[in-house]
């Protein structure tokens, strides 16, 4: 697994201090425990993203998207 990919699923490498990152399908930060973004997350995003903030607003839609189909799968489990 590359590093790419590893902080694409959300795990820490090896070695590496757990990042603030979510923790899905709770969307909590694996490290703090807070909703995600948490405020650490948040400088993080805007000091990775900060001179392109098109891709860091589309990272989040990829992000809501995402939360919006587990959230419709969870309504169709419950309808059943």
């Amino acid at each position: 697994m590359t590093e790419e990919q590893g902080r694409t699923l959300g795990r820490p490498l090896a070695g590496e201090l757990v990042e603030h990152l979510p923790l899905r399908p709770l969307w909590l930060c694996r490290r703090c425990g807070q909703p995600w973004p948490c405020g650490a997350a948040k400088v993080a995003l805007l000091t990775e993203y900060q001179d392109n903030r098109v891709s860091l607003f589309l990272e989040q839609i990829q992000a809501f998207r995402l939360l919006a189909a587990l959230l419709r799968q969870y309504a169709q489990t419950e309808q059943r």
